[in-house]
């Protein structure tokens, strides 16, 4: 499916709904975490992405651009939703993520 046919997340309900079915969705936001760890014996970054819709963690290859985006940097990604959530914190993780467009952190 072409990333003009999946829908931007711009609400809370957009995403949780997605979530509940691990449905593709078109995300933009602004990265507020990152870090980096492994899973097994592969390395890879991650990504916390404040959207208006909520927070979605993504992984990547910590090579890859979207692994290298530092804290402040906005994204516009699209995502397949796991269902998984950390309701402590209040994040949505994603899986599959591809990026689309991505700017540095101003300044």
């Amino acid at each position: 499916m072409p990333t003009s046919d999946v829908p931007l997340a711009n609400t809370a309900e957009q995403l949780r709904a997605s979530a509940a079915v691990g449905e593709r969705i078109h995300l933009a936001g602004t990265v507020a975490r990152c870090g980096d760890g492994y899973s097994g014996r592969y390395r890879q970054a991650w990504l916390v992405i404040r959207t208006p819709a909520g927070l979605v963690r993504v992984t990547a290859s910590p090579k890859s651009r979207l692994g290298t985006l530092d804290v402040g940097a906005t994204v516009e990604l699209d995502a397949r939703l796991t269902g998984l959530v950390d309701l402590i914190d209040g994040v949505y993780f994603a899986e599959r993520a591809r990026l689309i467009d991505a700017a540095g952190p101003p300044g």
